[in-house]
């Protein structure tokens, strides 16, 4: 049975300094930047396995930038998200498609150290 350490509050895993920083829920990290925010869990539970590891569930938020441009909107539509993908300017003239944003999404994850 896996000894619960921490529950409700928000982590962040630093990989590189071998780190597990922990927040009460109500507090967040101000220094981690965008493409940081996927090492932060969410009302998170710290706990300690049989194994001796470190188990951590939560909620994550992802972002992902995308740019291309392109002819094909079916190509375009396997490697980026369809709300980013628009109609380019001549759409008419040359059949474009031009993709540009920022994608958000939130999922329940599990990391085991």
């Amino acid at each position: 049975m896996p000894k619960r350490l921490y529950s409700d509050a928000n982590i962040a895993i630093c990989e590189k300094e071998k780190q597990i920083l922990i927040n009460p829920s109500s507090e967040r990290f101000y220094n981690f930047a965008c493409e940081e925010m996927g090492s932060v869990f969410f009302d998170a539970t710290l706990s300690l396995d049989e194994d001796g590891s470190y188990v951590i569930e939560g909620r994550q938020t992802l972002y992902n930038e995308h740019s291309d441009a392109g002819s094909d909107y079916e190509k375009l539509l396997c490697e980026h998200p369809k709300e980013l993908i628009k109609e380019g300017p001549l759409f008419w003239l040359f059949g474009t498609y031009r993709v540009s944003g920022v994608h958000k999404r939130e999922v329940r994850s599990k990391y085991i150290s």
